[in-house]
């Protein structure tokens, strides 16, 4: 099914960017706001940690900050993956 399902998406979005394919698949309801939201946190608090040298912890609290929810909820974003 899941084979069926990509070729599907394929022919439907075919030469279309990825831009315009994530942003259907999100209106169209086949991509999870949480798991999206889940995905950018992690990948801000990584980044956080790469690139401004920040402790995890300093890291999760600014990016929680950054887009409006709890530390905790950041926190579970990163150990329930």
């Amino acid at each position: 099914m899941q084979r069926e399902v990509l070729d599907m998406l394929s022919c439907k979005y075919r030469g279309r960017s990825a831009r315009h394919v994530i942003e259907r698949l999100m209106v169209e309801g086949l991509l999870s706001d949480v798991q999206c939201k889940a995905y950018l946190v992690r990948h801000r608090v990584a980044e956080r940690m790469r690139n401004r040298g920040e402790g995890k912890v300093e890291a999760m609290e600014k990016v929680a900050e950054q887009v409006g929810c709890s530390y905790y909820t950041v926190r579970n974003y990163l150990y329930k993956a």
